[in-house]
């Protein structure tokens, strides 16, 4: 017999090709493929474990106090992972992660701001995931050779380098590493049930669900697969699909008691991008997002942060953005449900494809200049790999009973070619997740019409400092959507930094004018006004801002408070630090973290040494694992003032 038994969904278990090499080498083989795959991986990922923080890196990680402080670990657990943008009694996002919260404390713990190790950990998950995809491949069917080459293909694949290389990219690792481990889990107690082993499966369940939401279409992988197993053993319908929605049902409870969670946690079940598209719109742009997605599966060489694709409405509908991905998936779909009823493996490998992917088509939650992102491709990859690799195996092995006896062979050099090509475009995309400039250069180019991505490239020429690039791009993202409001922000900032006050002005006002609340608006607008010596308007603008915005009351009563030092009235500055002593004690940002400096320089200037020492030492007390730079000079003069001044007496 070569190789092992493929089993069939319609018919008796029969012998078939496999890519399986003789059975003298069947003991070795999987050691083999464990030791080349985790060698090409790193090989292949090398390149960019040298990179920075990029895109949301930069708000999540380097800029998210709440992952920082123990006292705050709570806060962080029970609130969305964009809390950090402060409190405002309403969720930031749609995201309530705490598995995601708690990979971050870690990272942080053992790696502080060091982007090394935040990338080292996602690749080690990553290689965590690959083993467990090859155990539930070969549980559902597919033969070590082949389930190896599924393997390879789904770890070198270039559209996992988005999910693989940019460390805010863990949620989607995450979730398919316990929801991996629930399934291996799932097929195991099935021949042998019993409630420790359900515990167990639950519990990595409830894990997956905790790292991402998408974990929730899980209960419809588990009734699918029951299904197809059902009928396999030659089951009725009617008995093969009680089976598998009785199995179901304690998934669907447990994903059930999670929504709950998170709604009461958010407040609300989905948030909504602010102007999103309605269901309509939905409908019609689903055939080029899910044809998009099927092109990035099979021929992924053209892959960014951004692409041309956007929401249409029925005046867009054309033949090439319309028309023709509906025909694609029209035909696609009937191709699909005939591999489903041919075998098992692909059965399942359509479900562990299509499942996952559904609620990526929904975008309405999302940025709508970022519609499709080749992250949500990470799990259902593998269900895609898993067709092509019984594919492969099948057309090998109709050649081999027609008398093609190098049919191994050929399937084997095939199989090689296809995991050597796949690794060397994702050796060549890696280092664009790199930097914050590479990667939106390339969104630029490959979607020249995207004005968020001229505006993300703006920003990343601008925190280098490079103010004429930064402006070009913000203009060219103006002239492609004159509503975008960061491209205004900008420009504004572009403009104070170079002393163009008027035109900021202009800009800033513009922006305050459609949405009285946006902070950076109000900031720059503010630093406008102190830079032209309108320092009572800098002020009076903050303090509407700390009345209209509780959540940054301690920062910007901090900043009227230099502002008042700036203009020569140093008690209403010590007297305004003095009124958030409460939010002092407390607090961890950055910008209210300042307050203590400030306030030991008043009294130091006014003659209270004792005083001046005790906010000196608060100061560095609570700013010794805050890494933001702008606090370094702050540090320096504060041990120097407490060099020379003198110390209360015990």
């Amino acid at each position: 017999m070569i190789g092992p038994v493929w089993l069939s969904v319609a018919g008796r278990p029969r012998a078939e090709f496999s890519l399986e090499r003789p059975s003298a080498h069947a003991r070795i083989w999987p050691s083999v493929a464990v030791a080349v795959g985790v060698a090409l991986t790193v090989a292949v990922y090398a390149r960019t474990l040298t990179g920075e923080f990029v895109y949301d890196d930069q708000y999540e990680i380097v800029q998210n106090h709440l992952i920082r402080h123990p006292d705050l670990y709570w806060t962080a657990l029970t609130t969305d992972i964009w809390a950090f943008r402060g409190s405002t009694g309403t969720a930031h996002s749609n995201y309530w992660r705490p598995v995601v919260v708690v990979w971050k404390i870690l990272n942080y713990e053992l790696f502080g701001l060091r982007p090394l190790g935040w990338r080292l950990a996602s690749l080690g998950a990553h290689l965590v995931v690959l083993g467990l995809a090859y155990r539930v491949l070969v549980r559902h069917g597919l033969a070590p050779p082949a389930s190896a080459l599924a393997v390879g293909i789904f770890a070198l694949h270039p559209a996992q380098v988005e999910t693989v290389a940019w460390p805010s990219a863990a949620p989607n690792i995450l979730m398919a590493a316990f929801l991996l481990g629930a399934h291996v889990a799932y097929l195991r107690l099935r021949p042998n049930p019993g409630a420790a082993r359900w515990l167990a499966v639950l519990a990595l369940y409830s894990l997956a669900l905790l790292s991402k939401e998408g974990a929730v279409v899980y209960p419809a992988i588990v009734l699918a697969t029951e299904y197809f197993l059902g009928r396999e053993q030659r089951a009725s319908r009617r008995a093969a699909l009680a089976t598998a929605v009785s199995s179901a049902l304690p998934f669907v409870f447990v994903a059930g008691v999670f929504l709950l969670l998170r709604y009461l946690v958010l407040g609300a079940l989905r948030i909504t991008w602010p102007g999103a598209p309605g269901l309509g719109s939905v409908l019609l742009t689903a055939p080029a997002l899910l044809t998009l997605y099927l092109q990035h599966v099979v021929a992924p060489f053209e892959l960014s942060p951004l692409y041309r694709l956007v929401a249409l409405s029925p005046a867009d509908c054309g033949w090439r953005n319309f028309a023709l991905p509906l025909v694609i998936v029209l035909v696609a779909l009937p191709a699909m449900c005939a591999l489903a009823c041919r075998r098992r493996a692909y059965a399942l490998g359509l479900v562990w494809f299509a499942v996952p992917l559904v609620l990526a088509l929904d975008f309405r939650v999302f940025n709508p200049y970022e519609i499709a992102k080749d992250r949500y491709l990470h799990l259902p990859l593998l269900g895609a790999v898993t067709v092509l690799s019984q594919g492969l195996a099948d057309l090998a092995a109709v050649a081999l009973r027609r008398g093609f006896n190098a049919a191994r062979r050929v399937a084997v050099v095939v199989g090689v070619l296809c995991v050597a090509v796949l690794a060397a475009s994702g050796y060549r995309y890696g280092p664009v997740w790199c930097s914050d400039v590479r990667l939106w250069e390339r969104g630029v180019e490959a979607a020249p019409g995207n004005a968020y991505g001229h505006n993300q490239l703006g920003n990343a020429c601008y925190q280098l400092g490079q103010l004429a690039d930064a402006r070009r791009e913000f203009q060219h993202a103006m002239d492609l959507d004159p509503a975008l409001v960061l491209a205004h922000l900008g420009l504004g900032a572009v403009d104070n930094r170079e002393r163009r006050f008027a035109e900021a002005e202009r800009h800033f006002r513009h922006v305050l004018e459609k949405l009285p609340d946006q902070e950076m608006a109000l900031e720059q607008l503010a630093l406008t006004y102190q830079q032209t010596g309108r320092v009572a308007q800098a002020i009076e603008l903050f303090d509407r801002g700390r009345r209209k915005l509780p959540h940054k009351r301690g920062t910007y009563t901090v900043n009227i408070a230099v502002l008042y030092q700036l203009s020569g009235q140093p008690a209403r500055a010590r007297a305004e630090l003095e009124s958030i002593r409460d939010l002092l004690a407390s607090a961890v940002e950055p910008g209210v973290l300042r307050g203590w400096f400030y306030l030991g320089e008043l009294y130091r200037a006014g003659g209270d040494a004792a005083r001046a020492v005790d906010a000196y030492a608060q100061f560095l007390a609570r700013t010794r694992r805050t890494e933001e730079v702008s606090l370094r000079p702050l540090h320096a003069a504060a041990e120097q003032a407490l060099s020379i001044l003198p110390r209360p007496s015990p």
